[in-house]
């Protein structure tokens, strides 16, 4: 059977966060069930999961749900676990299947530009649960006084006041009715609070976010645990004071390390099932690198749309939430911050501290907050953490081929936001048009108005520079660092995507920097300077046809390809080109 037959007998369900809706259409399910045993047997009354964007924590949350949930209708949920891990882990934990209320409140779509419209979705998102739980209207175990209460929140008539405490009500009503306590779940959080903090309503959001979390986690008797899911944990403005019962589970931590994510074996396991094993290294280059605890965790957003397109490897993960919050972390860095920060495009890592709390008022110049948010949001992997205190010691890297690209757009790109929108535009033009002089005279401009000489000391600080003003073609180009080609490494390969290729219509891209230190030249002396350069670059287009850098790209379908010799020294540049 072939991989697109077996894909079309248990396709993943591309897009789906729910769980009863892929076990009902027999889509592939990585099997997250024993989270179930974990949180049972976990000590913690309210638990705190940060992890990036789209990686799995709504569909654990409605995994969650679907179990514990007492049936409101009388229709048994037992049969979405019986060929699942959990009901293997033994009784004890069956028992528990179906057994309590559960209320479940989503934000992660609550992210809006005025405070007005974030609580007036809010109150929906409120109204809608306490329509779920129908039961409650006609119960006659409830006095007047609870069913009141429960229709103008249903009907989002009650005062604005009602609505901080209409969750640890609600679990009120469900204990008198039922006779069980709640599980509480509240999946992403922190979505209302970033909205509050980009928009301007940051003071206003945090204030309803305080008490209504406080209301439902603080002393609630009806509460049998809370579970919570956000990017990361909202700290020094106390959002969560008082919750001595809380526990916050980071990618740092080991416990429930798994459930986040694929694993490598579930990973084996799935290539194996579609039979394409021959494409785990593919899968490894594009979408691994990310360390949850001590594990190796794949990207499933990416996975499952990799599979989807047939096993086509491209960028299929943007984490767009997170835009607003890089750029305000790192927009105000020092320079040698930020020098770190784009020294990370070149494949080296960094050893840095990383806050695992979000400190919105510390954004702006503060570089642990900056890796923390990156780190927390997926754009970076951090290996061999140390705990020191409140932040964690480790190497920081870029986790893998995909998000080279995404941290070249979205990180790189608002380091450079000012300069890349005066000249992005015409030295991506000249380079396109195999204009060296136009390169050249944009180049020295750039330089001129954007960087300081302290921190242009070798070649690797300029690959840098142009991988970030280079980063807006990564739709049109694959761009590769020291790639092997022909009979060495090209500094800067631009191969057109395939689709591009197709169209034959933009020439494939090499450039081959040198850089010239001034202590050989005279560094008083710019005539020397640039007749030092000159050589150089002219060495390098030498070095790109001897080499035989541009044969592979030719192979692929590539008709025309403009070389690039490149020299710099300080802010001197010079540059030649070949056809």
């Amino acid at each position: 059977m072939t991989f697109k037959e077996r894909y079309l007998q248990k396709p993943f369900a591309l897009g789906s966060s729910e769980f009863t809706e892929i076990i009902d259409d027999k889509s592939y399910y990585c099997d997250k069930t024993l989270l179930l045993k974990d949180l049972i047997d976990s000590k913690s009354k309210v638990i705190l999961f940060t992890r990036p964007r789209r990686f799995g924590k709504t569909l654990n949350m409605t995994m969650l749900r679907t179990f514990f949930e007492k049936p409101i209708d009388g229709k048994d949920n037992s049969h979405y676990f019986k060929n699942l891990k959990i009901w293997q882990a033994g009784e004890q934990y069956r028992a528990e299947q179906g057994n309590r209320p559960v209320i479940y409140i989503t934000l992660k779509d609550v992210k809006f530009s005025s405070y007005q419209d974030v609580f007036f979705e809010i109150k929906k998102v409120i109204a809608s649960e306490f329509h779920r739980h129908i039961e409650l209207e006609q119960s006659v175990k409830l006095d007047q006084t609870y069913k009141n209460f429960y229709c103008a929140i249903k009907n989002r008539i009650a005062p604005d006041g009602d609505y901080t405490s209409a969750i640890k009500t609600l679990s009120e009503m469900l204990y008198k009715h039922h006779g069980e306590k709640s599980l509480i779940l509240i999946d992403e959080y922190d979505v209302p609070i970033q909205a509050g903090y980009e928009s301007g309503f940051y003071d206003e959001i945090i204030k309803f976010m305080r008490n209504f979390l406080s209301g439902e986690f603080k002393d609630n008797p009806n509460l049998y645990k809370g579970v919570l899911t956000g990017v990361s944990r909202v700290s020094k403005e106390s959002i969560f004071s008082g919750l001595n019962n809380l526990e916050v589970n980071t990618i740092f931590d080991k416990t429930f390390s798994t459930y986040f994510g694929f694993t490598q074996q579930e990973i084996e396991e799935m290539f194996r099932f579609y039979g394409i094993e021959d494409k785990l290294k593919e899968a490894e280059d594009w979408y691994d690198g990310y360390i949850f605890g001590k594990e190796h965790i794949y990207n499933p957003w990416s996975i499952i749309n990799y599979l989807y397109k047939g096993c086509v490897p491209a960028d299929y993960w943007v984490n767009i939430t997170e835009t607003g919050l890089a750029g305000d972390a790192i927009r105000n860095l020092n320079q040698s911050d930020r020098q770190n920060l784009i020294n990370l495009m070149s494949g080296d890592d960094t050893f840095a501290n990383v806050s695992t709390n979000m400190v919105y008022a510390d954004l702006d110049g503060s570089i642990e907050n900056a890796y923390g948010l990156l780190t927390q949001a997926g754009y970076l992997t951090a290996m061999d953490a140390v705990q020191k205190n409140r932040t964690y010691l480790c190497k920081l890297k870029i986790p893998n081929r995909e998000l080279f690209s995404a941290y070249s757009e979205e990180v790189l790109n608002r380091i450079l936001l000012k300069p890349v929108s005066k000249y992005a535009d015409n030295i991506l033009s000249a380079i396109l048009l195999g204009r060296a002089e136009d390169l050249q005279k944009n180049l020295t401009d750039f330089l001129m108005e954007t960087c300081s000489c302290l921190t242009l000391t070798e070649e690797k600080d300029y690959q840098n520079i142009m991988i970030g003003l280079l980063a807006s073609m990564k739709r049109a180009y694959d761009i590769s660092l020291e790639k092997e080609t022909g009979h060495g490494r090209a500094d800067i390969i631009m191969q057109p995507r395939l689709d591009i290729r197709e169209k034959k219509v933009l020439p494939g891209i090499i450039i081959e920097l040198k850089h010239y230190s001034t202590n050989e030249t005279g560094k008083d002396n710019p005539e020397k300077i640039k007749a030092a350069l000159e050589k150089q670059a002219y060495e390098a287009i030498e070095q790109i046809e001897t080499k035989g850098y541009a044969a592979k790209m030719r192979s692929a379908g590539v008709q025309s390809v403009i070389k690039y010799g490149a020299s710099f020294s300080g802010k001197y540049v010079v540059v030649k080109t070949a056809f």
